[in-house]
């Protein structure tokens, strides 16, 4: 009973490193898939932040890949649409920057349904309408940027600023990863 157990023992410890090198090789396979999607968009670094942030990474395909990035693209434009209804509801600004923020809010509130259309696009493989709706979603808050340029007096808000740009670009990394499965 005894030489039952201590082999059994040694099978377990000499099977280790077998099972061990195994997991990693398919730890990697999942980075070499990010890394090569990732490499074919015009921003790799904020794709391989963005998609190794969500735990699903590990078991996506290329079209999870970019849902992960939708997602995050969608999460981007419904928080800014947020942020612009809060400032929508402050008190003493002008009349001019509130009528200029509710036009803004309406933008991002329009980019975050493109996305949310592109997402239900690439639910049913339509990978080149996803690429469409991804697309539109950046055209949205740049005509807010178009609106705070046009009106003398205002500046546009660089918080603002910051936001439009990593919506722009989340959604051509999206882009990018759709045009790898069309």
């Amino acid at each position: 009973m005894a030489s039952a157990t201590h082999f059994l023992l040694a099978l377990l410890l000499l099977s280790f490193p077998y099972f061990f090198l195994q997991s990693s090789l398919f730890v990697s396979a999942d980075q070499e898939l990010i890394q090569k999607t990732c490499q074919g968009t015009k921003y790799p670094d904020l794709c391989i932040s963005t998609i190794q942030y969500d735990p699903s990474s590990s078991t996506a395909d290329k079209k999870g890949l970019a849902v992960i990035v939708l997602h995050n693209a969608t999460a981007t434009a419904t928080a800014t649409y947020m942020y612009l209804s809060n400032e929508g509801a402050k008190n003493g600004t002008s009349p001019e920057f509130q009528k200029v923020i509710k036009y803004c809010t309406d933008k991002y509130g329009y980019a975050r349904n493109a996305l949310d259309g592109s997402l239900q696009d690439m639910a049913s493989d339509q990978y080149d309408d996803a690429a469409l709706e991804a697309s539109a979603a950046v055209e949205y808050p740049k005509s807010c940027y178009d609106e705070f340029t046009m009106r003398s007096g205002l500046t546009y808000p660089v918080e603002l600023a910051q936001r439009e740009k990593v919506l722009e670009h989340l959604c051509e990394v999206a882009v990018g990863i759709l045009s790898l499965l069309s």
